[in-house]
C-alpha cells in the first residue's frame, strides 16, 4: 500500500500520514477483537525530505507567465497576487465572482471539513480582473473559471502541483 501510495506520485508526508490513517484503523479493529494483528504495525515510515521553498521573485512570475497557457495565467495570478492554493484557485466558478464588488469568494479547501471552515471574500487586483475580462465570455454560474484545470486532479504524477513543477521547470525555477 505504501510504495503503491508513493508511485502514485504523493509526497512521503502524505504516504505517512496514509499509513498512520490505516494504522490506527486496525489498532481499534485489534482492540475490538476484530482481527488478531495490526499489519500496518510493521510498516515503517519513511524519511520525510522537505523541499526549501521560498516566494519567486518579479522576474522569475514574469517567467512562469511568459510560458504559461492561458489557464495557467491565471492560476498563476490568483497564486502571486491573492495568495491561492493551487486546489483553491483551480475550484473557483464564475458564479464565485462579484463584479460589483469586486471581490470572489473561496472556502479553502485545506479547512473545508473543520468546524472553523467560513467562506472567505477577496477583493480581486486590477490585473486579475484585466485577465478575467478577457476570458470572459457568456459563462454560467456554476462553470469553472478554468475548465481544464478545474478537472485535474491536485496530487500525482499529471496533477496540478507536478504540471507546475514542469512550468518552473520549464523557465528554470528549480526548489532545492
Amino acid at each position: 500500500y505504501r510504495n503503491s501510495e508513493l508511485k502514485s506520485g504523493k509526497a512521503q508526508s502524505t504516504v505517512n500520514w496514509n499509513v498512520r490513517t490505516v494504522r490506527v484503523a486496525f489498532k481499534q479493529a485489534l482492540r475490538r477483537g476484530l482481527v488478531l494483528v495490526n499489519p500496518a504495525d510493521g510498516i515503517d515510515s519513511l524519511p520525510n525530505r522537505y523541499q526549501k521553498r521560498s516566494t519567486f521573485t518579479q522576474e522569475q512570475l514574469k517567467l512562469l507567465y511568459a510560458a504559461a497557457d492561458k489557464e495557467w495565467k491565471g492560476m498563476i495570478l490568483l497564486g502571486a497576487i491573492h495568495g491561492l492554493r493551487l486546489g483553491d484557485a483551480a475550484a473557483i466558478k464564475w458564479g464565485d465572482i462579484d463584479w460589483e464588488r469586486r471581490s470572489f469568494v473561496i472556502r479553502p479547501r485545506k479547512t473545508q471539513n473543520l468546524d472553523s471552515s467560513h467562506l472567505e471574500e477577496m477583493p480581486m487586483h486590477a490585473d486579475l480582473v484585466s485577465y478575467l475580462d478577457g476570458i470572459r465570455k457568456n459563462e454560467k454560474t456554476d462553470d469553472a473559471l478554468f475548465p481544464v484545470l478545474s478537472k485535474i486532479e491536485l496530487g500525482g504524477a499529471s496533477g496540478l502541483s507536478e504540471q507546475f513543477r514542469q512550468l518552473m521547470h520549464r523557465v528554470g525555477i528549480y526548489c532545492e
